[in-house]
């Protein structure tokens, strides 16, 4: 018991690192909720418009297929297939940007490319302001941007979410492709069972009170 245990605490268990860190990433996309709640952030926040169009990095585009990413960086350090019904392939790169650290997940649909995030751990202060900044030069022509309330909108539709908790973390969203029209329209189905199910809930109050 207690090996197992200490297993658990530092991120090896019965899968080792690799495998645990897999299995982690497996629980939080298998029910859609984390897409959910990305969708339900994206719709509170302000647009504000970019004239550049979103890209991964370089040429690649959403749509891209994960073999144009794959022969671009090389192999990823986690490759995860089918964690959920919308999304067939994850992967997971970490890399070393100069003096950040970044871990970048790459969601990839039938379609191509539908979303990913960029997540910066152990950053100062200074180097939060300096990667807002960046982004704002880069997509909103160095116009101030407020990151707390406002997302970026490129001209097609695409996404940028920025969200500042323990981590830094970067969302980038094909809000018009054809993965994220299908995703919209489960959660609107999703919500619909629910209130459903709420509605029979109160009917069985009123009947029985």
């Amino acid at each position: 018991m207690i090996p197992e245990v200490l297993g658990r605490l530092i991120g090896y268990h019965r899968y080792g690192r690799g495998g645990y860190f897999s299995e982690q990433l497996k629980d939080k996309y298998e029910n859609l909720a984390a897409y959910f709640n990305l969708c339900s952030l994206s719709a509170l926040r302000s647009s504000v418009s970019s004239r550049r169009q979103i890209c991964c990095c370089d040429d690649l585009t959403f749509g891209c297929s994960p073999g144009a990413f794959v022969r671009c960086f090389g192999k990823p350090q986690h490759r995860i297939k089918g964690p959920n019904e919308l999304t067939d392939l994850l992967l997971v790169y970490r890399q070393q940007w100069h003096s950040y650290k970044v871990k970048s997940e790459l969601h990839f649909a039938r379609q191509g490319l539908f979303y990913f995030n960029r997540t910066f751990p152990h950053l100062s202060q200074a180097q939060k302001q300096q990667l807002l900044l960046v982004l704002a030069d880069k997509y909103h022509d160095g116009e101030p941007v407020d990151f707390t309330t406002e997302k970026l909108v490129d001209p097609v539709g695409n996404e940028i979410i920025v969200s500042q908790n323990l981590v830094l973390s970067i969302d980038y969203l094909a809000r018009q492709g054809s993965s994220c029209v299908e995703l919209v329209e489960t959660i609107r189905r999703s919500q619909l069972i629910k209130q459903r199910q709420a509605d029979r809930q109160l009917s069985k109050l009123y009947h029985h009170l």
